[in-house]
Formats: structure tokens, C-alpha cells, sequence
């Protein structure tokens, strides 16, 4: 493969001379596209007889009895509640007279889980799994100038029942676990070019020499070698007329895919990043005898996350990832965001809460998703719907699922800014996918070598390991998931701080707890993928918003309802609705509880300078993760679950300890206070005061300090407590020299005196 390097130094240079025979006035545009969206035709099969009765031709389809009419995208449970096996889909469309001498390929963004297309009563082609697209070609089998018929046999996955289809049993295929999710449930469409088209573009930012690598495919559906020219130009996806890169090349094609590569130069290149998500449009031109023959568009950035010396680095500088989980669950489109507003409202929720990352799990979003993660700047896992938890079950086939799965995923994705690191498994322990990982590895590095590359989350099979850009030999990384529950007590507490160190180590700095996780090697970088805790929903108001513009056939409706009566029920039957006669406090309190085990567990976490991040289990609520949201599934904040977890992702942190947290008064405590601070050093004053339940001052102290760049200890010291009993709040808060609060913490603890302790 010949490699053109062009370095562009002006912001909008036209090289002009290189491209034989083009001219130089407007073209006409050749890709042309006409969605499928829509009203479509749909007839459950479930007793699997329609391939035999010909549902596939167009009068057996309109043979059938209970046709009804289905939106698409959509997944059925939309329309038939908690539905598998087998559908037909079926619509009509038009398309121009002039089509009819080009190429028109046939596109599908997601079907689950296998999809057999016929069209005008022609077989098209077969395709499965159920996340990822797919595309045919079609133009000898369309009528253009009339209406054609296009029909989809769509075998949805086996989940809730037991039965077997064309051989496909329950969980046997790759799923995620937030609903069935069958049928066609992303976008439809057709698009047309000339007999020359693009293929694929790979683009590979490079911030070490400000370069963009142009990975481009055409494919020539000729049979005689051609002449083309190709145009690339780049400038802000915000404004076409800032044009960055312009370049103009001729290429001699042969029959089939040909493969080329341009580097460009990005003058003055301006790095994308969760607090400046500056995006580029490339656009490229592919142009034949004076017209143009297809074109292709996708926005990227200059960006790279990597490790180094223990520490993630995005763009060169040091980043502390704060991750949440995300199950991706909506209330009204299952698998696909109810609108683009909500999709919007969660990313942006996510931001003002602190993270600056999401971690999408065993299912790639949506591209919707992805595009507005790209403009809102939000670091995102690429996920994959490979393996969850032991499914899918084990069988011969799985190996080339979970291969199919990855190849299709990363081919998708990896123009995506904002997917910074591919995620191949999740807690294995079965052999056949623990021998997977290294081949998995290598196939996603040799797909996509700019980004990271974490083999298992978790690291149960052997601990984890990261593949760094552009490196095919793995680094040991600790990912770590623990669920401590709601009371933080001084053990757990302190084996988050005592990941990463030695037995040795941890003695003597006085740790009492255990390190949490699977195969974690002291000595070396580590991040806790998976920690939190959970509570209830407001279900009074999400069932209320139920009840006014969801659907009952939908498993959220109906397991939100299920839900509440069941917990009021409990609450009657043991006596506590006597303390909770408002089931939408006892909901509230739970979130407190919710709250604060999520703050004192990232305070843990971020007390440890060898820890370089976190992903707090989860951001929205949904299925099985209903109670570990930080959102409901509308995408309302959980009160203190919520306000508590954004206090304790803030650049700036003071982490409070009262050792022990009950106190035996004649034998006083020990208060510690850390600072974590991820800005620059500041100089200003501590403010420490103590005060019990009924408000009376008991301790009170100011000193200068300077609030260190990292982790640092910045008060310690042995509180005489023998005239004390009861409860107590301490209360940090650090100033600036101007006297504005910078940081403000308080923290509870219970003092007993020796005649409390007397048995009776």
C-alpha cells in the first residue's frame, strides 16, 4: 500500500493540478438516500410456519391474517408483550427513475437477532446478530420508477422462554440484558452511488505529530481499471466555511476494493476532550469522468487516551477517570433512547454530576448516542454485546458470535471521538472465552490500533490486562468490581485504600481492611470499573408517569408496577408502614442511604494516590439495575443519590475520618481530614469545627495550609472526647485567601460513655 504523506501548513490550501480531467465547477452529487423508516407491515410467526407458506413472497405475506402495522425502528415488545420467535416485516417503496444505472446498497443499522431480506419476491442475503449493521447490494433487484416490496424474516433471541428456532435455543446468542429487543430496532435505509463508492474510511488521529491518517476503501463494481479522482476536506464541524485541510489525488482503481492512505496535517490542531469537544467534518469527494461517483462525511477529533507511569493520560496530560455504568435501558424504547432529548438530558446529567466518562455495558449505543456523546464530550467505553455474566449459554457456535460481534462493533465505532477504549469481556470464567482473550485482543488491535484495549473488566480469569495504542504486547492492570453495601465501616474503607499495596505496606500504614477485587497485583495501575450502591426510584411519580404516556406491554411499565406493590406490601404485612405510611418518603430515605454510601465509597477511592479512577454502578436506573441509578428511568436525578455522588466527583475533595466511628469516650478518636485536589496547588485556610446534634460548638479550629496538587493529609489529630456523648458533625471547609469556600465536607460520629456500655 502506497503511503502519500501531505503536510498541509495553511488553514485553507487548495492543491489543484493533481486531479487529471476533474473540473473544477460543481458536481452533481451522487450519493443519494432514502430512508425506510416508518410505518412498516409485521406478522408474528410463532409457530415458525411462514418460510414453508411462503410469508417471505409478497402475496404470501399479504396472505396472512393478523397483519399489523409496527413503527420501525422499534423493538415488538412495543406491540406484543414479551414476544419470541419469529416475525415477518414487510413495506413498500419508491425509488427514482435514474437509479436505475447505479449501485444502491440496502442498509440496516441493527437487527436482532437474525434477518433474511427478500425484495420484489428475490432473495437479498442473510445476516446475524443483533447490535451492529449490515448492508447488501441491490440495485439488480430493484424496479426503479415503481413501487417495490421488501420483506424481513427476523428470528428474534430466545430469552424468557424454552424453545428452540432454526436451531437457535434459549440464551444462545449474544444479548444484552435490558429486554428482548427483537426485530428491526435501529434506522432502515437506501442509498445510491455511482459504480464507484466508498467502502470505508478509517481516520486515525495522531496528537504526538498533529496528523489525521486517511484509511479509505473504494470499491469499483466495474470490470475495467479506472481512473478517479478523490477529494478530502476538512474543517469545523461547526462551521463549513472554516475549511482546515483541503486535497485532491488521482487513483488508478482495479476491479474490486482498493485500499490507500493519506496523512494529513492538522494546522494548529485544536484536541478534543471532555471540557472542549471540538470536532472536525471530513468530507470526501470520489469523482469519474467530471461527475461525482459517491461521497462520504463523519465528524472526528485529535485526541488519545493512554497510560503512562501508572496514571491515565488524555492528550498528553494526566486525567483521574470518573466513569458511570450505563445499562442503557429506556422507558418507552427499551433498547433505543425514547428521543434525542432524553439521550441528551443523560449525557448531560452525567456531566454536571461529575463524570467525565460513561461506560456503556455489553451493548454498543445507538449511533444517536454516540454522535451526541462526540458534541457533548464524554469519554465512552466501546462495548461490546459479547458476553454477559455466563450468557450466552455455551455452545460450538459461540466462538464465531463472539468473534462476529467484536469485528462488526469496532468496524462501526472506530471513527468515534469519544469511544476512547474497546472493553472485550466482562467476569469470565468459562475456558472457551478465557482462551479467547488474547486472539480477541489482537483482532481489535489489528482492526484499530489507536485506542486501549482492556480485556476483561474485572480480571477474573487471569487479572486483567490493557493493550496501550498501538501496542500489541498487554499490560497488567488491576480493574476491580466490589459491592461493600450501604456502611462504609473502617475495614472497607480502608481496603480501598489499600489497593495497589503490598501486605507489607498495608501493615505499615495501620490498614485494616483487605484490598477488594480478583487478581490484584500490588505495584500497579489500578481502577475500581464496577462499585456502588443502590435504592428505589420515586416509584409513586414514575409509576404516576407510567400510567400517562407509557406502554403496559413493555417490561418497564410493568415491573415498575410490580415493583411498588410489591415493596407496599412488605411494608404492611412486616408493620414498618407504621413508620412509612408515605411510600414516596420511604423511597426518598432509601436514596439518602443511597447518597451517602456512594460519597464515602469515591471518597475511599480517591484517598488512594495509586487508584486512577472509578465507574460508579450506574447512572440510570432500568431491569436489573432499577436500584443502582443515579437517574430513574425517565432520566429524573434520585435526589441525594445523585447530589451526593456529583459532591464527591468534584475536582476538589475533603475526605473526613473519625477513628474509630463510634467512640468509647474515655478513649478519645483520632480525626483525619485529606485533601484531593486534581487542579493546581492552592493556598488558603482550614476551617474544622465540631458540634453536637443540638448545635453546641465542642471543638473549633483555623489554620493556613496549602491544599497540595494530588493527595495529601491536611489535619490529624487525637480528639480528647471524655466529656462528650452522643452525636456529632464535623464540619471542613477550606477558604481562599479572598475568604470564598473552595470545598466544604461534614461527617458524623457517635460518642458513648462508659455508662452506656454497662450490661443491664
Amino acid at each position: 500500500m502506497k503511503l502519500n504523506r501531505i503536510y498541509i501548513a495553511a488553514a485553507a490550501v487548495l492543491i489543484v493540478g493533481l486531479m487529471c480531467g476533474v473540473s473544477s465547477g460543481k458536481l452533481s452529487e451522487a450519493r443519494r438516500s432514502i430512508s425506510l423508516d416508518g410505518a412498516w407491515e409485521i406478522a408474528f410467526d410463532p409457530n415458525n410456519i411462514g418460510r414453508d407458506a411462503d410469508w417471505h413472497m409478497d402475496a404470501g405475506f399479504l396472505s396472512t391474517v393478523d397483519r399489523q402495522e409496527i413503527h420501525v425502528p422499534s423493538c415488538w415488545e412495543r406491540i406484543e408483550q414479551d414476544y419470541e420467535g419469529v416475525a415477518f416485516y414487510r413495506r413498500t417503496f419508491d425509488v427514482p427513475g435514474d437509479w436505475a444505472d447505479g449501485v444502491v446498497r440496502l442498509q440496516f443499522d441493527a437487527v436482532n437477532y437474525r434477518a433474511e431480506v427478500w425484495l420484489n419476491d428475490e432473495v437479498v442475503g442473510f445476516h446475524e446478530g443483533g447490535f451492529t449493521p449490515f448492508e447488501f447490494r441491490v440495485d439488480d433487484l430493484l424496479v426503479a420508477g415503481e413501487e417495490n416490496s421488501l420483506v424481513v424474516r427476523v428470528v428474534g433471541p430466545i430469552v424468557l422462554s424454552d424453545k428452540v428456532v432454526d436451531g437457535m435455543g434459549p440464551l444462545e446468542t449474544p444479548q444484552w440484558r435490558g429486554g428482548i429487543t427483537g426485530g428491526i430496532w435501529q434506522s432502515v435505509r437506501l442509498v445510491a452511488s455511482g459504480e464507484v463508492y466508498v467502502r470505508d474510511v478509517f481516520i486515525e488521529p495522531k496528537i504526538a505529530d498533529d496528523t489525521a491518517t486517511f484509511r479509505v476503501q473504494l470499491d469499483h463494481t466495474g470490470i475495467e481499471e479506472t481512473a478517479v479522482g478523490l477529494e478530502i476536506d476538512i474543517h469545523e464541524a461547526n462551521d463549513p466555511a472554516a475549511v482546515v485541510v483541503q486535497v485532491r489525488g488521482e487513483w488508478n482503481l482495479r476491479p474490486g476494493t482498493n485500499e490507500r492512505s493519506w496523512v494529513l496535517l492538522i494546522p494548529s490542531a485544536r484536541y478534543w476532550s471532555p471540557d472542549d469537544p471540538h470536532l472536525y467534518s471530513a468530507n470526501l469527494r470520489v469523482v469519474r469522468d467530471g461527475e461525482e461517483s459517491d461521497q462520504w462525511s463523519h465528524r472526528f477529533g485529535m485526541r488519545e487516551l493512554t497510560v503512562h507511569d501508572r496514571d491515565f493520560y488524555l492528550n498528553g496530560s494526566p486525567i483521574y477517570i470518573k466513569a458511570a455504568f450505563f445499562g442503557g435501558l429506556y422507558p418507552l424504547g427499551i433498547a433505543y433512547p425514547d428521543s434525542e432529548q432524553m439521550a441528551r438530558q443523560e449525557i448531560r446529567l452525567a456531566k454536571e454530576a461529575g463524570f467525565n466518562m460513561i461506560r456503556p455495558w455489553r451493548k454498543p449505543p445507538p449511533p444517536m448516542w454516540l454522535d451526541l456523546a462526540d458534541e457533548m464530550g464524554v469519554l465512552t467505553v466501546g462495548s461490546l454485546a459479547v458476553e454477559c455474566m455466563g450468557l450466552p449459554r455455551s455452545t460450538p457456535y459461540l466462538p464465531s458470535m463472539v468473534e462476529n460481534e467484536l469485528r462488526r462493533s469496532v468496524l462501526r465505532d472506530r471513527n468515534r471521538t469519544c469511544v476512547v477504549q474497546w472493553e472485550l469481556f466482562n467476569e469470565l470464567h468459562r475456558p472457551i472465552l478465557k482462551q479467547m482473550m488474547r486472539p480477541m485482543a489482537l483482532l481489535a488491535r489489528e482492526l484499530d490500533p489507536t485506542r486501549l484495549i482492556l480485556d476483561e473488566s474485572g480480571g477474573w480469569a487471569f487479572g486483567a490486562n490493557m493493550y496501550l495504542p498501538y501496542e500489541y504486547e498487554p499490560t497488567k492492570f488491576n480493574d476491580i468490581h466490589t459491592y461493600p453495601g450501604p456502611f462504609i465501616n473502617r475495614e472497607l474503607y480502608d481496603g480501598f485504600l489499600a489497593i495497589g499495596l503490598t501486605d507489607e505496606e498495608r501493615k505499615e500504614r495501620g490498614l485494616r481492611g483487605k484490598s477488594p477485587g480478583r487478581n490484584v497485583v500490588p505495584g500497579l495501575l489500578s481502577f475500581v470499573s464496577e462499585v456502588g450502591y443502590g435504592s428505589l426510584p420515586d416509584l409513586v411519580a414514575n409509576n404516576r408517569r407510567f400510567q400517562e404516556t407509557g406502554n403496559s406491554l413493555t417490561p418497564a411499565y410493568r415491573y415498575h408496577q410490580d415493583l411498588a406493590e410489591g415493596q407496599m406490601r412488605v411494608l404492611r404485612e412486616s408493620g414498618f408502614d407504621n413508620i412509612y405510611p408515605d411510600f414516596q418518603q420511604f423511597c426518598l430515605d432509601q436514596q439518602t442511604i443511597h447518597g451517602a454510601a456512594n460519597k464515602r465509597m469515591i471518597e475511599a477511592i480517591r484517598s488512594n494516590p495509586g487508584v486512577d479512577g472509578f465507574a460508579i454502578h450506574a447512572l440510570t436506573a432500568g431491569d436489573w439495575v432499577l436500584g443502582a441509578g443515579l437517574l430513574d428511568l425517565w432520566r429524573n436525578p434520585k435526589s441525594y443519590a445523585y447530589e451526593a455522588t456529583k459532591a464527591a466527583n468534584q475536582p476538589r475533595i475533603l475526605p473526613i475520618r473519625v477513628l474509630p466511628r463510634n467512640v468509647y469516650a474515655e478513649s478519645g478518636a483520632r480525626l483525619e481530614i485529606i485533601g484531593v485536589n486534581e487542579l493546581d496547588t492552592l493556598n488558603g485556610e482550614l476551617n474544622i469545627d465540631i458540634v453536637s446534634a443540638d448545635g453546641k460548638p465542642v471543638f473549633s479550629k483555623n489554620f493556613k495550609t496549602a491544599f497540595a496538587k494530588g493527595v495529601s493529609r491536611l489535619f490529624s489529630e487525637v480528639l480528647r472526647t471524655e466529656t462528650l456523648d452522643g452525636a456529632y458533625t464535623v464540619t471542613a471547609r477550606f477558604t481562599s485567601p479572598k475568604e470564598s469556600l473552595i470545598v466544604e465536607n461534614s461527617y458524623d460520629f457517635d460518642v458513648f460513655p462508659a455508662s452506656q456500655l454497662v450490661q443491664p
